[in-house]
């Protein structure tokens, strides 16, 4: 049942309300190891009382499909849409658990689609991804949605586990096994040594390191974001750590789950050490064919402008959407992330455009900075410009950034362009963000 599903407690309580009265596509987003398949079986569970518990992973209704390639098939699909045409053989519904369904292409999606049109009513269907941002709208449109963060508190759950086996799970339980059988201290030293050298290697023994490393690649990018920090507290080679940090997650952010990815992490390593070379920031494009680094200038970070400006107005947003909404908080669970997260639904990011100086919103297009195209990864996410008074807003919802609305515009910062979506006022909402309307 859902009581055994370690955090995720907003999730678990809508989870248990919709029991009583079940949509018939449910989809769990969440970074690999959250708990999205452990919980959707003992959301099943819950469904009947607790009553399946010692059958759930063999019960004829309850069926769990994984691709096993990096392709989810048709034939896959087909399997699926033979078996959700026949009645329930005990109970009075039929289950499909469906895990990296992000990975399924058009036609695997739309054949999808067409069981979810035909199945029979009492048949219900659990999708799980690890990047919502990759799966289909003609997948994700049909479902409820839920986002599954990394555990903040995993100390009250595990009081054994020390700050870096946390921070290489990367909050998420289920990746424990990964950690389970490797010599820690051993991979630890071995990436200090790796970054407090780095500028003094050449490009062949960085290819080197990293074709020889032998740890899971998601544990290995965690453990060197581990590093980073402390190097940068310790106030070593800060340049060098900095430069991990950011460019690790932008590989996360970017890194395709269909291309090699240990070629591409010896790629980032590369592209690491051409951008401290060249003393440029690195932006990944990442294709089927190749990883090149873009460098761009990078804008320089204003303390007095975020405390004046970005601060005050991220706690007005904060503010605004408590008085709506059960749950609000900063989204603490990645550096780069959001600013906020609400009810575990969706997340707002916030910024004020200090050129809307009166009541009515001055322009006739919404910019937003392509680099923020980043957090639609996260899931459902909503852009809140505020005016500078931060007495008005005007809010996008991330699903209206598309390519057509791209646009390169100089500024200050990038005289020679930078790309934004120009997105057109008539699909914005603009409120009063103090007493103002609904979201």
């Amino acid at each position: 049942m859902l009581n055994k599903v370690i955090g995720h407690d907003s999730i678990k309580k809508y989870l248990k309300d919709y029991s009583h009265n079940l949509p018939q596509v449910i989809l769990f987003s969440g970074p690999r190891g959250v708990g999205k398949k452990f919980t959707a079986f003992n959301f099943i569970d819950e469904i009947y009382g607790g009553k399946l518990d010692q059958r759930l992973n063999n019960h004829p209704d309850i069926n769990f499909y994984e691709p096993d390639t990096k392709v989810f098939k048709l034939e896959m699909v087909h399997e699926i849409q033979e078996k959700a045409s026949t009645t329930p053989f005990e109970l009075d519904k039929k289950f499909f658990i469906l895990k990296h369904v992000d990975k399924m292409n058009k036609e695997s999606a739309n054949a999808c689609l067409k069981i979810f049109e035909d199945c029979p009513k009492n048949t219900y269907f659990i999708l799980l991804s690890e990047n919502l941002n990759l799966v289909l709208k003609t997948i994700s449109s049909r479902a409820v949605i839920f986002n599954f963060s990394p555990l903040g508190d995993i100390n009250n759950h595990i009081p054994a586990m020390s700050n870096i086996e946390i921070s290489l799970i990367g909050g998420c339980l289920g990746n424990i096994s990964l950690i389970k059988d490797i010599d820690i201290n051993k991979f630890y030293l071995s990436v200090k040594d790796f970054i407090l050298n780095f500028n003094d290697k050449s490009y062949s023994e960085i290819i080197e390191w990293g074709k020889n490393n032998e740890l899971d690649w998601y544990i290995l990018t965690n453990l060197i974001s581990f590093v980073s920090f402390e190097l940068i507290r310790e106030d070593k080679v800060t340049e060098v750590a900095l430069c991990f940090l950011k460019n690790i997650g932008e590989f996360k952010d970017k890194i395709s789950m269909s291309l090699s990815l240990d070629n591409h992490f010896r790629n980032m390593l590369i592209q690491i050490k051409y951008s401290l070379e060249n003393k440029k920031e690195v932006v990944f494009s990442v294709s089927k064919e190749e990883s090149k680094p873009i460098s761009s200038e990078k804008k320089p970070f204003d303390k007095k402008l975020y405390d004046a400006f970005d601060l005050p107005a991220k706690n007005t947003v904060k503010e605004y959407l408590s008085k709506k909404f059960k749950e609000v908080r900063e989204y603490t669970e990645d550096e780069y992330g959001p600013d906020l997260i609400v009810d575990n639904r969706f997340f707002a990011e916030v910024e004020v455009k200090q050129n809307w100086d009166k009541y009515d919103f001055p322009f006739e297009t919404l910019n937003i900075p392509k680099r923020k195209e980043k957090y639609l990864k996260y899931g459902k996410i909503l852009y809140f410009v505020l005016s500078k008074d931060m007495k008005r807003s005007i809010i996008v919802d991330g699903i209206n950034l598309k390519k057509e609305y791209l646009r390169e515009v100089p500024n200050k910062y990038v005289p020679e362009g930078e790309y934004f979506y120009q997105v057109p006022v008539s699909l914005c909402k603009i409120i009063d963000i103090i007493g103002g309307a609904n979201v």
